[in-house]
């Protein structure tokens, strides 16, 4: 595995300095800075970045969760008597 990303990052690594040394930077940064500071910033223009975005949420909601689960067990035993492992002793 590590030596597959090695030549994947090698490999990569090469072309894009060839396109680079080859054609130059063809976009400027700034055109991308002012078009995020300058447009519109609702959601619906930039549905990636939503998606990332409330995708990162969903994994918080349900860690906080389940730490909040984990610290005040609802429920110490199952329906069928077995004890879970984070009942408090």
């Amino acid at each position: 595995m590590n030596t597959f990303l090695c030549l994947q990052v090698v490999s990569n690594g090469r072309v894009a300095l060839e396109n680079l040394i080859k054609y130059g930077i063809l976009i400027s940064p700034l055109d991308w800075l002012s078009l995020f500071f300058n447009s519109d910033l609702s959601l619906a223009k930039w549905p990636n970045i939503t998606l990332i975005v409330m995708s990162n949420v969903t994994i918080l909601l349900v860690f906080i969760t389940e730490k909040l689960l984990r610290e005040f067990a609802i429920v110490s035993q199952w329906p069928s008597g077995i004890p879970t492992r984070y009942e408090k002793a």
